[in-house]
């Protein structure tokens, strides 16, 4: 370039996960009209594009639900996109469902999702966890060389608290039963 001769701006460089603010010079914002006196470097400036709002549902993960609930996702950013899986692994625009309208619940299931829109960073991934109502477990007991005790079967919500062992027959039932 000749003194006093002017830059022509580059093409917008891009950087992932942020947005290019353009060219700075000595801190300042560059001014591509302005005659080039001498040597310089031009440094971009970056801003970090904001980041999408988590999916949130409208019940509580961890709650019990009846067979045929729907589970409406939701997210704080407008206009984001909300994909979820199903299998327990983690969802992307390009391997998620995209959410459309509820997700309708026939068998206790894990819900990951995460929000996502142009300009946004996706959002975290939120996991959300139903137990369909009226589901049974059956508790067996290997009493290692002891008297039997015949197997129990519970619903769901029901918890084991302790064996009766004056009577090892009676079993004291108080709180949830639950996978681990």
């Amino acid at each position: 370039i000749e003194f006093e001769g002017l830059v022509e701006e580059p093409e917008a460089p891009t950087l992932d996960k942020f947005i290019f603010k353009g060219w700075t010079l000595d801190g300042e914002d560059y001014d591509f009209a302005t005659p080039v006196t001498g040597a310089m470097t031009l440094i971009a400036k970056w801003e970090a594009m904001p980041v999408a709002e988590m999916p949130i549902a409208n019940i509580e993960s961890g709650s019990l639900i009846e067979n045929g609930t729907a589970i409406e996702l939701t997210s704080g950013t407008q206009e984001a996109d909300i994909y979820y899986t199903l299998d327990g692994s983690e969802p992307t625009k390009e391997t998620g469902i995209k959410y459309e309208d509820g997700i309708v619940l026939t068998e206790n299931k894990t819900i990951k999702a995460i929000a996502v829109k142009d300009g946004y960073r996706n959002s975290s991934v939120a996991v959300f966890l139903y137990k369909i109502a009226g589901q049974q477990y059956t508790i067996t007991f290997n009493t290692n060389g002891g008297n039997a005790i015949e197997s129990i079967t519970l619903p769901y919500g029901s918890t084991i608290e302790f064996i009766d062992t004056t009577h090892p027959d009676r079993l004291i039932i108080n709180g949830p039963v639950r996978d681990q």
